[in-house]
């Protein structure tokens, strides 16, 4: 849940925040959902009636970005989801390093408060929606070419530590990609681990 309030000298406050049901979709089911008006209907109807929080990734604007013109159903479902998101970042160990520091009542660890920053200037004022941001990056293919090397350097290294593992390399701290069981404070640190 994104709520911006615009103060003076064109200085803005965010207040973000992620209510049950907490929800991410891939760039092929969000395609799928929005081309579907029943099935688009009911999750829309349903994200706001629990007052949930649809999660969105670097990954997911690109990928939507890249054509958004041509799906203008894409492009309802992202308007229609309203405040209702929260921008995830797709750089684990950046969230996990967050996660360590992280106290209850700030903003939630995963969250992208860079991505926010980077879109909200060219809104001018207006509410901050998926739709908006993916329309802002579609004609931008300078831009959607970043988005696609940051997150695929992330899987790049991902792969590189898990083979490096593999091989048995011993400049790699084993140790240190063992899973130490889910700690729900912090998620993402069991998440990676278990990929790698």
């Amino acid at each position: 849940m994104i709520e911006v309030t615009l103060g003076d000298n064109d200085t803005y406050f965010v207040k973000v925040g992620m209510k049950s049901p907490i929800v991410y979709l891939d760039h092929w089911a969000v395609a799928k959902i929005s081309g579907n008006p029943a099935w688009r209907s009911r999750f829309i109807k349903a994200l706001h009636k629990k007052d949930g929080t649809l999660l969105f990734s670097d990954l997911n604007i690109v990928e939507l970005g890249r054509n958004i013109d041509a799906q203008p159903n894409v492009k309802l479902f992202l308007e229609e989801v309203g405040t209702h998101w929260c921008f995830i970042d797709v750089d684990a160990p950046a969230v996990i390093e967050r996660e360590e520091k992280s106290v209850p009542g700030q903003m939630p660890p995963c969250f992208d408060e860079r991505r926010l920053n980077s879109y909200y200037p060219y809104i001018h004022g207006e509410p901050l929606t998926l739709g908006k941001i993916v329309e802002l990056v579609g004609g931008q293919k300078d831009r959607i070419d970043a988005i696609y090397a940051r997150s695929a350097g992330v899987v790049a290294q991902l792969t590189a530590i898990r083979e490096a593992i593999k091989r048995g390399e011993p400049n790699i701290n084993h140790d240190a990609y063992r899973s130490e069981g889910l700690d729900p404070k912090r998620p993402t640190r069991y998440v990676y681990h278990s990929l790698v």
